[in-house]
């Protein structure tokens, strides 16, 4: 949870990110972290059409977290 907490904020306070994130077999592009909790991470990304969603990731389905 920590580790997440630190990655969501740039020093200046902005939001951190893009990342690519594989979880579940699959790799997505996080805009950004919009809220860490206990178990899982909410994220934001973009649809197919370009629309910004949000997405809850438990920790124990990530498979890696890189810097865009």
């Amino acid at each position: 949870q920590s580790y997440f907490e630190k990655l969501a904020r740039k020093a200046d306070g902005s939001p951190a990110g893009p990342f690519a994130v594989g979880f579940a077999g699959q790799t997505l592009r996080v805009e950004q972290i919009v809220e860490v909790q206990p178990t899982l991470v909410l994220v934001e990304f973009k649809d197919a059409h370009g629309e910004i969603q949000r997405m809850r990731i438990p920790f124990a389905k990530i498979d890696h977290w890189e810097n865009c």
